[in-house]
């Protein structure tokens, strides 16, 4: 790895620092948690070929070691430890080369399946975060293929290796644009996913095969994206429809979308331990069947202010996140966002309980 760094500083990075506070209420104490960021990213083009790392060192501070048992309700469980800790690690590092009509990507890459913001449950490989999903995500090790087709048609072909070949991930789509008004792709993926045996509490694997469907199109000046899944073993569907419109001002903009996830529950009191878990740990998409997404954004000259919300229907928790953001300079920006979960003890959001974010990025 210090070779490799030093490769990397040798070819003059590009990248980011980043440094983020948090202050957040944890069983009526408030606690703090930090990290400092090292983004160094490194690209080169030869030819037909593209080359991109994304090396990140992050180093955490504060309350970094928690019991994920006093985020839920109260089920008599014995200490659930969860450690952030330091790491240096690749976020993204692929070799994409050109072979007219074939495009071939090795390597940790972002899978970018779906048109969501808050949820895509076609990227079955990456979870965002509830509080900021727009950050960007941690990539995956993958082998993928482009197929360019007739038209405004391809094909994304993707192989994402296990430890034996039958417990691998695979799949693929047909993208096509109709007309320059519909952008749409059809797929299928035989993945592996992780779930929490709701017993002994303890990971394990299973395979799912899944139908994907994802659009997205412009209708009277306001956008209509949606996306969607259906489990070939479990019989149950994922979709997410999504409008977004830019006000006359061109500084105003709102953004809605609605879930409908089979694969969680209608009402609170089945909730169990392993669902919490499932959902800490990324495993599920949400824990209510029915969930609805708002944010509405104003820029003001350097200013950005949003108000954004995320509601489940079934349990009737919410979790309010008011922010600004502030861009000293085009390398230079702060954001703070506040949140407050609200609902009964035991659903969704209640237990989020309240704290404010604050972070601050350079860019170079």
């Amino acid at each position: 790895m210090n070779i490799l760094l030093f490769v990397i500083l040798a070819i003059k990075p590009e990248g980011f620092f980043e440094y983020q506070g948090e202050i957040f209420n944890l069983k009526g104490e408030y606690k703090f948690v930090g990290y400092s960021k090292l983004n160094l990213t490194s690209r080169q083009r030869i030819s037909s070929s593209y080359f991109r790392t994304d090396l990140v060192y992050i180093s955490y501070h504060g309350k970094t070691q928690y019991d994920l048992a006093d985020f839920m309700p109260e089920y008599a469980l014995p200490s659930i430890p969860f450690t952030y800790k330091s790491r240096l690690y690749f976020r993204n590092a692929f070799l994409r080369v050109r072979i007219s009509p074939l495009t071939l990507q090795f390597g940790r890459q972002q899978i970018g399946w779906g048109t969501g913001y808050a949820f895509n449950p076609t990227n079955v490989f990456q979870k965002k975060s509830i509080l900021d999903p727009s950050y960007e995500l941690d990539g995956v090790d993958a082998l993928r293929m482009f197929l360019d087709i007739a038209g405004s048609f391809d094909v994304d072909l993707l192989y994402i290796p296990e430890n034996s070949i039958d417990s691998s991930s695979y799949g693929g789509r047909l993208r096509g644009n109709v007309k320059g008004f519909l952008d749409f792709s059809l797929g299928y993926l035989d993945y592996l996913s992780t779930y929490m045996d709701p017993v002994i509490f303890l990971p394990f694997k299973k395979k799912n095969k899944i139908f994907t469907l994802d659009f997205s199109t412009e209708f009277l000046g306001i956008g209509v994206h949606g996306e969607g899944t259906y489990n070939l073993k479990t019989k149950k569907k994922i979709g997410l429809l999504g409008i977004d419109y830019t006000f006359n001002d061109g500084l105003t903009s709102c953004l809605l979308e609605y879930l409908r996830n089979e694969e969680g529950k209608d009402n609170f009191r089945d909730y169990n331990p392993a669902d919490w878990l499932d959902y800490f740990s990324g495993y599920t998409l949400t824990m209510g069947q029915n969930e609805f997404f708002f944010n509405l954004e104003r820029i003001h000259e350097l200013f950005t202010f949003k108000i954004s919300s995320i509601t489940n229907i079934n349990d009737k928790s919410t979790i309010v996140m008011p922010g600004i953001s502030y861009s000293f300079n085009d390398y230079t920006s702060l954001q703070i966002t506040s949140y407050v979960g609200l609902g009964r003890d035991g659903t969704e959001y209640s237990n989020i309980n309240d704290g404010v974010i604050f972070r601050i990025r350079v860019g170079f």
